[in-house]
């Protein structure tokens, strides 16, 4: 008998194991999903709309993705953003693009403070899409000059 409770409190046990362990595995997929879904691919073009204010807090490149971190007012509406790249550089070693974020707000009045990391494909800013090739970005609102690698 002690057998039979004892092979019951295993299953239940390693049941629960399971569980939690596709419950964790099924979480990490949809955060995957979720932040694959929230890279943007900038595009080459003239600046057509006026952005909503937002702060850029800040900035870094990993391969042909840049991660800006930004802050904005907001919390009632689904904001989104777009990225625009002149189609004119700087005549330089290397060459120098202005590039501008575009905050799109859809009229939100709430005032929430939100931040929020954007992932953006800049894959379309290099000069040529060849491996190595450097390219400086100057973001509008942001003081520094970005370094820009094609990978």
């Amino acid at each position: 008998m002690k057998g039979i409770y004892f092979s019951v409190l295993l299953i239940t046990i390693f049941s629960c194991a399971t569980d939690k362990n596709l419950n964790s595995n099924k979480e990490t997929l949809e955060i995957s999903k979720s932040i694959q879904n929230k890279v943007i691919k900038a595009t080459l073009g003239e600046k057509k709309s006026i952005s909503a204010a937002f702060q850029i807090t800040g900035v870094s490149i990993n391969a042909n993705i840049m991660t800006i971190d930004v802050n904005y007012s907001g919390g009632c509406d689904v904001h989104s953003f777009e990225m625009i790249g002149s189609l004119m550089m700087a005549k330089s070693l290397p060459p120098i693009r202005t590039i501008h974020l575009i905050h799109i707000s859809n009229e939100d009045k709430c005032e929430k403070l939100i931040k929020e990391k954007i992932l953006v494909d800049i894959s379309d800013l290099s000069f040529k899409k060849e491996k190595g090739n450097e390219i400086f970005l100057t973001l509008e609102g942001w003081p520094e000059k970005i370094k820009y690698i094609y990978e």
